[in-house]
């Protein structure tokens, strides 16, 4: 019976050494995850600068195009729009005009049991 709590006893440190130790190798994986992705960010940069002009007029072009596309986009989106808000100021105008009438018809209805 003694040396069963003295085995457990020794057990106790083990362990809490153990997940110490667990604990400290998880924060170096992490700090090496962070490295290694420090060095692969920094050794894409130093490859496209090897070829810095042709990747420059890449991007430019890209971005030319990306223009011109939005362009035509915001045109083909025009072409939707502007019969829908058409509509749309069209419908406002009827129901302003319909409250409009309403409102004369409830004035006429009050005169006609005022007198």
């Amino acid at each position: 019976s003694l040396s069963h709590t003295h085995s457990h006893s020794l057990l106790g440190p083990q362990v809490q050494q153990q997940r110490q130790l667990d604990s400290e190798l998880d924060g170096e994986s992490e700090l090496t995850e962070g490295l290694m992705g420090k060095y692969r960010r920094k050794k894409q940069a130093l490859s496209l600068l090897k070829d810095r002009d042709a990747n420059m007029a890449s991007l430019q072009q890209r971005s030319a195009e990306g223009a011109k596309s939005l362009v035509a986009l915001a045109a083909e989106w025009e072409k939707h729009r502007a019969p829908l808000v058409e509509e749309l100021r069209r419908r406002k105008a009827d129901l302003l005009r319909r409250k409009g009438d309403m409102l004369r018809k409830a004035d006429a209805v009050k005169k006609m049991r005022g007198e």
